[in-house]
């Protein structure tokens, strides 16, 4: 049986078109959050991170086809390990917002008192922004 151990959440965004950052540059990794998780109770070997979230992309002015994706590393920076990454197309005939959402797991979560994970989102094309909603949720366990 598992055993919860704790849970982070951030929401940058509640609703739709409730933000507005565009992500500067074609291919640059952008930061959407950064949680730290107590896993210190977990047991090593058997102790997992399940995270979700939901990003709200939207095209440029100019409307491309596109390639939005999303990566979530273990660590504070994108220079961490990363255990999770999803690609979504965007036509360019697609010009209202688009929700890209996503779920998955760190089978190989650290046991510590500062487990910390990080989501990045980058686009193909320069101009694509995030609108909301968008929101992450991480959650470790232990068996």
């Amino acid at each position: 049986m598992s055993t919860w151990l704790d849970a982070r959440a951030a929401q940058n965004a509640s609703y739709g078109s409730s933000i507005l950052v565009t992500i500067p540059t074609s291919g640059t990794l952008q930061q959407i959050g950064v949680l730290g998780l107590n896993l210190s109770s977990g047991t090593l070997g058997s102790t997992r991170v399940e995270f979700s979230g939901t990003v709200t992309f939207q095209q440029p002015t100019t409307p491309a086809d596109a390639m939005v994706t999303v990566y979530v590393f273990r660590g504070a920076t994108s220079s961490g390990v990363l255990v999770y990454s999803l690609s979504e197309s965007i036509l360019a005939s697609e010009t209202g917002p688009r929700v890209v959402s996503f779920n998955g797991c760190d089978f190989s979560a650290q046991v510590s008192s500062s487990a910390v994970y990080s989501v990045y989102v980058t686009a193909s094309i320069t101009g694509m922004t995030r609108v909301g909603p968008e929101s992450v949720i991480f959650t470790g366990y232990s068996n």
